[in-house]
């Protein structure tokens, strides 16, 4: 005797969300910074100019300052394993 058997119905699986895709991106900045600094040992620009002599322990304050900017862009694909 052979027994006849329904047909089992499995519910399809769920597919996680998938994270391939192209990406395009981009980025911008920037710094800046000013220093104030004595070097006791330089002689002073303005006396050695103006005199022809350099005297001792004529150091001046002197300021020291830097901008920059960076920038740039990118552009590629991400897959998902």
């Amino acid at each position: 005797m052979i027994l006849a058997r329904a047909p089992v119905v499995v519910a399809p699986v769920a597919v996680a969300f998938d994270w391939s895709s192209l990406y395009v991106g981009g980025h911008i900045g920037g710094g800046w910074e000013k220093t104030t600094f004595i070097d006791p040992s330089a002689s002073s620009t303005t006396n050695l100019c103006c005199t022809g002599f350099a005297f001792a322990g004529g150091g001046q304050a002197t300021d020291a300052t830097a901008k920059s900017f960076l920038g740039g862009a990118q552009i590629g694909w991400m897959y998902q394993i």
